[in-house]
């Protein structure tokens, strides 16, 4: 049977709100009190596997929570310790620490290797990619199509608080790195790229667009993407099992995408991906997928 590779960013309302330009928020810790239980259940009623990759600092709050992510046969990965962006610009030492505490942190709190990284808002660069392999993670997950990754940024920062005129918004880089959608060895060294998976058009294939795309264009992106057997991969967000309304968060989420849908609506659509990628193969990690792809090329 093929293997779906499943990934969930646990990303607080906090962390979200800072890349709108709103300083200063404090963590509610929602992610980890409301949205991890919530998809823990989830992913236990499909009989499917996930990897989470977790923000070091937030997941440092919530020893528990990470223990029972790990212990219920899900990956813990990293997403950076303080998710800086923009992260593809840190200065090497910087980026070294942000990876290197991480992982540090993330194996003592959830008691097993952590192999996968995901930069924080796709920030992948050659830099990134050698520090990945310095401090040892087997797999990188920040790859994005380029373009799409662009308008992505683009999306968020008109949005900001910075940016209530078009004069005032707030510039966006491109950042570097090959965008071949292919899950593979990175310029034949020991770490692998494991990308967004691509859709009809080269849309990614992505919680997200689930939630913006017209559905006529989601289904078509979708097809297109379970097609790719084996190694489909689809990525969530925690905010995407949390109801602005229904939980109590920041009104200020509301211009994330999705944040205006009431927590029923965010329920059932998660189970529809649930039940989409269940009819591709069986939802494991991220770090499966992986193994599945190496296992292809040694066969």
């Amino acid at each position: 049977m093929s293997a779906v590779g499943l990934s969930v960013d646990v990303d607080s309302v906090a962390t979200h709100l800072a890349g709108y330009g709103v300083a200063g928020v404090c963590d509610d810790g929602s992610a980890y009190r409301i949205a991890i239980p919530r998809i823990l259940e989830m992913l236990a009623r499909n009989d499917a596997r996930c990897t989470f990759f977790l923000i070091a600092s937030e997941a440092a709050r919530f020893p528990e929570v990470v223990r029972s992510i790990a212990e219920r046969g899900h990956e813990v990965a990293s997403h950076s310790y303080s998710h800086p962006v923009p992260f593809q610009d840190l200065a090497r030492p910087e980026m070294v620490l942000e990876m290197q505490r991480s992982r540090e942190v993330l194996e003592s709190l959830a008691g097993t290797v952590v192999s996968g990284f995901r930069a924080p808002s796709w920030g992948v660069s050659p830099q990134m990619v050698s520090v990945l392999e310095e401090v040892g993670y087997q797999y990188d997950a920040s790859e994005y199509p380029g373009i799409l990754r662009h308008f992505m940024r683009m999306a968020v920062a008109l949005r900001s608080e910075r940016a209530q005129t078009l004069r005032d918004r707030p510039r966006v880089r491109r950042s570097g790195g090959r965008q071949t959608g292919r899950v593979r060895a990175i310029d034949g060294g020991a770490a692998w790229e494991i990308p967004v998976c691509k859709g009809a058009f080269g849309f990614p294939y992505y919680h997200t667009m689930r939630v913006m795309a017209p559905a006529w264009l989601f289904r078509l992106i979708e097809r297109r993407a379970l097609r790719r057997r084996p190694f489909v991969r689809y990525v969530c967000h925690a905010v995407d099992f949390m109801g602005m309304t229904e939980d109590r968060l920041d009104p200020r989420i509301g211009r994330h995408p999705g944040m205006q849908m009431c927590l029923h609506g965010k329920l059932e659509l998660a189970q529809e991906a649930m039940g989409a990628l269940k009819s591709a193969g069986r939802i494991v990690p991220l770090v499966e997928v992986l193994e599945g792809a190496k296992g292809s090329l040694e066969g």
